[in-house]
């Protein structure tokens, strides 16, 4: 905290864990960072992009994402990602994002230090972000949905080639659902 006096962190979207969101302010308020930490609640979409817009460093240290939606919106608006090694985000996220052991508070310190110190390599991550971005989209998903239904036409396709093919499509379709639910954490400065 000492070594970057003008970060903010922004915390978005509703609380999916009430219980947690009540040890989250707890804990905040005993290391006195009310003026550090700002819980923004459920954000509508024109104010979240300008959110990953201008923010310094996305960070995203869940646990349990099946997908990583939030990895790929602040992607496309070419926010430099930190992400959790768990679940699916390596996958999503590919060489676009910097990972930190969300399990390790020491690491993920370490991580977000490196990378508040290094503005060239945020610099390199926003480009990574929007160029790996370009991988997620609604033509993407329709070809790859057609590919599927010539796999299924076909009938000369083996179970694996078959589940990993709808298992691509799936996760190019879900990038079209944002749930609002999920809490996105974003490191500004003035």
């Amino acid at each position: 905290v000492d070594r970057f006096p003008d970060v903010k962190l922004l915390i978005a979207g509703k609380p999916i864990d009430q219980d947690y969101a009540d040890i989250l302010h707890k804990n905040i308020i005993e290391l006195e960072l009310e003026g550090r930490v700002e819980f923004l609640g459920s954000v509508e979409t024109d104010k979240l992009v300008e959110l990953y817009q201008r923010c310094t460093l996305f960070v995203f240290p869940s646990t349990v994402e099946t997908f990583g939606n939030p990895i790929v919106e602040a992607m496309a608006c070419g926010a430099p990602v930190a992400s959790s090694n768990a679940a699916a985000m390596p996958e999503v996220a590919g060489d676009a994002a910097v990972y930190f052991d969300p399990r390790n508070i020491e690491h993920m310190a370490s991580v977000l230090s490196d990378l508040l110190s290094d503005p060239a390599k945020r610099a390199e991550l926003s480009v990574k972000s929007l160029e790996h971005s370009r991988s997620f989209s609604w033509e993407i998903t329709a070809k790859k949905l057609c590919m599927i239904s010539n796999l299924w036409r076909s009938r000369r396709v083996t179970k694996r080639a078959w589940l990993a093919a709808i298992s691509d499509w799936a996760a190019s379709f879900l990038l079209s659902v944002r749930p609002k639910s999920v809490r996105r954490f974003l490191i500004t400065r003035p």
